[in-house]
């Protein structure tokens, strides 16, 4: 028998009970050294902010999925480890965006604003 667990990801979950108007809120935290991907996560769920009926709960998947998507792929703290740097851009501000140019055709047709300049991040 082995000992450990079989898996690609680990996700931590906890929550705190605050006045702040988030939901919730996640990072990756630790990555694997061959090709830095994550390998740990953490959420943490503000339960100020639950609603205990069936809305809040869709609205809690919803929520949960995005905050996946931080641990997984899109987090500051990995932007460096993107395959392509040429992709990643930020604004005067120090927002980082995507940019190719069908993706930024396609926000700037789906939010009818011809000057974007890419996707937010």
């Amino acid at each position: 028998m082995t000992q450990g667990t079989i898996g690609d990801v680990g996700v931590v979950v906890g929550s705190e009970n605050v006045t702040t108007n988030y939901m919730a809120k996640s990072t990756p935290c630790a990555f694997l050294a061959s090709n830095k991907r994550p390998i740990w996560g953490a959420i943490i769920w503000n339960t100020n902010t639950f609603k205990y009926n069936s809305e809040g709960f869709q609205e809690m998947l919803y929520v949960g999925l995005h905050e996946m998507t931080h641990v997984l792929a899109f987090s500051a703290i990995m932007y460096n480890t993107y395959p392509t740097g040429s992709l990643l851009g930020s604004t005067p501000a120090g927002d980082y965006y995507l940019n190719s140019q069908n993706l930024t055709n396609e926000v700037k047709n789906y939010f009818n604003c011809s000057t974007a300049y890419g996707l937010d991040l």
